[in-house]
């Protein structure tokens, strides 16, 4: 049975029309898919080569060592998706819901976020680069721990309540971020420009900023490296 059939089985399946549970393990895919139910949808070892998911839901679903090249996410849920060892290459993910979503040991390559609300949610140990980007999403309460990125932009968002810890920024680009209530530690912000950058009450333990530049930026109430 080829990935498409399997992925709409389980949308049927969710939906009450027949149909069936589905898993993808070891498959291909490249198809355009709208409106979809994937909720619960188990996903190992596969490939997506230019498929594209327009308001589609993942929530509670399971996503393992795949690779996602040139993938669009268009309106889709994924609440409380959990993503492991998975590869994503020049993939949009845009106006998603991505909320208590965890992502751990990924690769991120040239990859965009837009307007995502990504509440709640937690990455460890992944790496970004390759020119992407996060732009306009809702970080409230989001944490990081041992990732790196190289090269990429984060812009027009605000971090409240966040913790980074182990993260480390690399000719990256801030533009027009906010950081409220949040926590560094063993962060590294190196080479980075940072413009329009308002922090206030950000506590920081071994934060290291060297050769970056900030320009139009301040800190209130906040507590770097005081110890």
């Amino acid at each position: 049975m080829s990935a498409n059939q399997i992925i709409k089985d389980h949308d049927k399946w969710r939906k009450g029309a027949d149909g069936a549970q589905a898993g993808l393990s070891g498959e291909s895919d490249s198809g355009s898919y709208s409106g979809l139910d994937l909720d619960l949808i188990t996903i190992a070892s596969t490939r997506f080569n230019g498929s594209s998911f327009t308001a589609t839901t993942f929530r509670d679903a399971n996503w393992s060592s795949s690779q996602f090249t040139g993938i669009l996410f268009s309106g889709c849920d994924m609440a409380r998706l959990r993503i492991t060892g998975c590869t994503f290459t020049n993939c949009t993910f845009s106006n998603c819901n991505m909320q208590k979503m965890e992502m751990t040991q990924c690769t991120l390559e040239g990859s965009n976020y837009d307007k995502c609300t990504m509440k709640d949610s937690h990455m460890s140990d992944c790496t970004g680069g390759g020119g992407g980007s996060m732009s306009d999403c809702d970080m409230s309460g989001a944490g990081m721990s041992g990732c790196t990125f190289t090269g990429a932009t984060l812009a027009g968002a605000v971090y409240s309540g966040t913790q980074w810890s182990g993260c480390k920024f690399q000719s990256c680009t801030w533009k027009n971020l906010g950081f409220v209530n949040c926590q560094w530690t063993h962060v590294e912000i190196l080479d980075c420009h940072c413009d329009g950058i308002k922090g206030d009450s950000v506590k920081g333990e071994k934060v290291t900023y060297y050769g970056s530049f900030f320009e139009n930026s301040e800190f209130r109430n906040s507590a770097i490296n005081t110890a």
